[in-house]
């Protein structure tokens, strides 16, 4: 019996930390209100200033942040007690041997998410450029 539910996505069905919605960073962009107190406000003044960011760079940057910590949350409360990648390997075989996954794309597949939270990591934090020059990154 083949698993109808084999899949080659991520096992999670919200926009995580490694999901870009936007990768060719051609979108509109938007405003955004948010309301909060005046000693928040100040506290997150002062933690993108201590990273070099301006306030919007920071609380997309945060936002992202708390949704990886989220997902990482969620792996742990797993009940099988699989680890994240592993929980994702089982989940994408198929139950019988006739319709064996080949081990390249089984390993593209399980790499495409890990290699996506990368480049967002590399486009979105202030202290990591990319040098022209050398043709590779580096911390300013």
């Amino acid at each position: 019996m083949h698993n109808n539910n084999t899949r080659l996505t991520t096992p999670k069905q919200m926009i995580g930390p490694n999901a870009d919605p936007d990768p060719d960073g051609n979108g509109e962009q938007v405003k955004l209100t948010l309301s909060m107190y005046g000693y928040q406000r100040e506290w997150i003044e002062e933690r993108a200033e201590e990273r070099d960011m301006n306030l919007s760079e920071y609380m997309r940057t945060m936002a992202t942040a708390g949704e990886r910590q989220l997902v990482a949350i969620e792996s742990l409360a797993d009940e099988d007690g699989r680890g994240e990648i592993e929980a994702d390997i089982v989940e994408r075989l198929p139950n019988d041997e006739a319709n064996a996954l080949d081990p390249d794309e089984l390993l593209e597949g399980i790499l495409t998410p890990i290699r996506d939270t990368v480049y967002t990591i590399l486009k979105t934090n202030s202290q990591i450029e990319y040098s022209p020059q050398h043709e590779g990154y580096y911390l300013e």
